[in-house]
């Protein structure tokens, strides 16, 4: 997750947007390279994507908000993008050879991340990794010292990435997604300087409580605060326990009905 997206592809946009690599920024030693995407064509790609966004349906992905704010996006907006619908946005924008290459993070991306890899899936991703690092390096890097920015430790860490899929299964299982969810849990319940660990410790344990509250079908917000007995939960109201029976409608009720 680290690796592909908030790294590699948020590297990219800045590469592409012209302030990653100095060579790329006018003054410095160097060319300017051909995948630069000008200011225009970026107002037309926001005013591609706010159109997409109204056709775009929730639950298949996320819309990037803008392309120019790309910086503050999250792991999951970058991973809606190289997923979903990155390569189709870019094509035009970029020239064959660099869009090619996205092409190639792309199908890295899509292959490690399914629910089940084979031994095909994993050799395919070697290969891929492989031809992805050396047509970037062909595209960013060009054998210039003044262009070295563009080679990361991230790239190298591509490399090894059919190794983990040999030796711990599909990413999905190990990426950080999960970690960093159970950090944001933590996080919140750090309200005490003095006692932090007490504090994550009661909330955590707060918080699975009231998670077996919900598993045995019982509201936690319905709790009285005045309950003499904690292990007497809370019944719902006749009307919804037992909706079998016949219910009168008052007058309101009905009026409300028809109308």
């Amino acid at each position: 997750m680290h690796c592909a997206l908030l790294n590699i592809m948020k590297g990219l946009f800045k590469t592409w947007d012209g302030t990653k690599l100095n060579a790329d920024i006018s003054g410095k030693p160097g060319s300017p390279g051909s995948y630069l995407i000008s200011k225009k064509a970026q107002k037309q790609l926001d005013k591609q994507l706010r159109f997409s966004r109204k056709n775009m349906p929730q639950r298949l992905t996320s819309c990037l908000p803008k392309y120019a704010h790309f910086r503050p996006f999250k792991s999951a907006e970058w991973q809606d993008f190289l997923e979903t619908y990155g390569v189709s946005l870019m094509y035009g924008y970029l020239p064959p050879i660099v869009h090619a290459n996205l092409c190639l993070l792309n199908e890295i991306w899509v292959t490690s991340t399914k629910a089940s890899i084979t031994a095909e899936d994993i050799e395919l991703v070697r290969r891929k990794c492989q031809q992805f690092i050396t047509t970037y390096q062909d595209i960013y890097y060009q054998g210039l010292k003044s262009r070295i920015q563009a080679c990361t430790v991230n790239h190298h860490w591509l490399l090894h990435l059919a190794d983990g899929l040999k030796i711990n299964g599909p990413a999905r299982y190990w990426w950080s997604y999960p970690l960093e969810r159970f950090c944001h849990e933590v996080k919140v319940h750090a309200r005490s300087k003095s006692e932090i660990g007490k504090s994550i410790a009661n909330g955590l344990l707060r918080d699975e409580q009231i998670s077996h509250l919900w598993l045995l079908g019982i509201d936690p917000t319905r709790l009285h605060p005045d309950a003499k007995d904690p292990t007497v939960y809370p019944q719902l109201g006749s009307r919804i326990r037992y909706p079998h029976e016949n219910v009168k409608l008052t007058n309101d009720n009905r009026i409300k009905i028809a109308k």
